[in-house]
């Protein structure tokens, strides 16, 4: 139910239903990630990091690098950046999730607030590669600089 909840957009009724599970003591890893990432959904990331660490630190996570990727992006949202930018790097690199422009996008903001705007390029370039119509990857060329123009050019 709170899948069906969740895809219909009524994050509310999707977490009541996953409070539910979680009260019964019956909560998996899954249902501790499912419940994150409608925190995340609804726009409520500082809910999202209990929830997704704790998934994190379960046994039997079936998708672990989901999971980091959705802490990621919750940490990002509640201006952790030196932890966003860690997972970031090990979604990616150690983990190989190579096609989610999303990641790509995320990692270049947390690299820009630590002035790397090489790295923050390289992200950049990687998102638009990955999905030219990424609108937030496409006005971060102006953002990060001319720079980004010339490399997206090449």
């Amino acid at each position: 139910m709170a899948t069906a909840y969740e895809k219909k957009g009524d994050y509310t009724k999707a977490i009541e239903h996953h409070n539910e599970i979680i009260k019964k003591d019956s909560a998996t890893a899954e249902t501790y990630k499912n419940r994150g990432n409608v925190y995340l959904n609804a726009q409520m990331p500082e809910k999202a990091l209990p929830d997704l660490g704790k998934a994190m630190s379960m046994p039997k996570l079936k998708d672990k690098k989901l999971a980091r990727g959705s802490l990621a992006t919750a940490q990002l949202n509640v201006e952790k950046y030196q932890q966003a930018l860690d997972n970031y790097n090990i979604v990616i690199d150690k983990e190989k999730v190579k096609n989610n422009p999303e990641y790509y996008y995320n990692r270049n903001v947390a690299k820009t607030k630590f002035g790397d705007n090489q790295g923050a390029i390289v992200d950049i370039k990687e998102c638009v590669k990955l999905k030219p119509s990424h609108v937030k990857g496409a006005r971060s060329t102006g953002f990060v600089g001319s720079k980004v123009m010339f490399f997206l050019n090449e």
